[in-house]
């Protein structure tokens, strides 16, 4: 050791992280009645998670899901940028997502992709399930209006199904950016 270091000094952070992901997993569990989570495989972002990178040109879908009205509408980004809480590659994307109800869907090169999400009971965590052989590029959830309110990214990603969690507000929109 050198300098000022105490014994047990670089196991902090990591406690800290375990403590953490241990937590929002509680909260999740504890709203799940209705709503299960997926198994976890992993508690962090994955590393591709900035977006636009690894996706071929013509591949990339958006989809903003309206948890309030039950519909996605997944139109331009209109200069919502971070007011909107949209992910990054939202602006940039092929394809938009459409549909009434938790299901919404898009034809990209002859194929149906649809995405469904849903809301836990509580409304502050949403789990977004994307069909085989897409995977999500980023994902983002918004609690209140477009010009205020709170932003959460993604917490966690197992095969097709994605979570995302606010701490203390419900959630108004979840948008996300996939590649097909």
């Amino acid at each position: 050791m050198g300098g000022n270091e105490q014994p047990g000094d670089a196991a902090e952070p990591r406690r800290e992280i375990e403590r953490r992901a241990l937590l929002k997993r509680a909260a999740l569990v504890a709203g799940a009645t209705v709503w299960a989570a997926p198994t976890v495989q992993s508690l962090t972002a994955p590393a591709f998670a900035t977006g636009t990178g690894t996706c071929a040109p013509g591949r990339m879908i958006r989809f903003k899901y309206d948890a309030n009205e039950h519909r996605f509408d997944s139109g331009g980004a209109f200069g919502g940028g971070a007011n909107w809480c949209l992910p990054d590659g939202y602006a940039e994307a092929d394809h938009s997502v459409y549909g009434s109800g938790s299901t919404g869907c898009v034809t990209v090169g002859g194929k149906v992709y649809c995405v469904t999400v849903s809301i836990s009971p509580d409304g502050k965590a949403a789990q977004v399930s994307i069909p085989p052989g897409a995977s999500i590029e980023d994902l983002q959830a918004k609690a209140g209006s477009a010009s205020n309110g709170q932003c959460g990214d993604m917490d966690y990603l197992s095969h097709n199904t994605a979570v995302v969690h606010l701490d203390s507000k419900r959630i108004s929109f979840v948008a996300g950016v996939l590649c097909v």
